[in-house]
């Protein structure tokens, strides 16, 4: 019993870094491995390749380049546009998918 609460408590707290490096790219942009580690308060950068994974399965597109100038940037949202909900809407109608994929959307839009 113990062991799935700790499971539940470590995932809870990989959502919440992934949630905070999201927000955090999308506020200030490419961003050096060292500052994100620090700000999502990891012990290295090594870390974020796995967070960054988690981004994408999300439908977040994070670019990494490497060198001098390289960082991690946010490259697109995973946000469905209005039309896109009608257009979803019109084929599921008005059932309970529709009803997730609609949640799902309005709260990615308040990360």
């Amino acid at each position: 019993m113990n062991n799935k609460k700790d499971k539940n408590i470590s995932q809870l707290a990989t959502l919440r870094r992934v949630i905070k490096m999201i927000k955090y790219l999308r506020e200030n942009g490419r961003t050096k491995g060292a500052e994100l580690s620090k700000h999502l308060g990891l012990k290295n950068s090594k870390s974020i390749y796995m967070y960054k994974n988690f981004c994408h399965c999300l439908g977040y597109d994070i670019k990494s380049t490497h060198g001098y100038y390289g960082g991690y940037e946010l490259i697109e949202d995973a946000l469905l546009t209005n039309d896109e909900l009608k257009e979803i809407k019109s084929k599921l109608g008005n059932n309970k998918l529709f009803n997730k994929i609609k949640k799902v959307n309005s709260r990615v839009t308040r990360i």
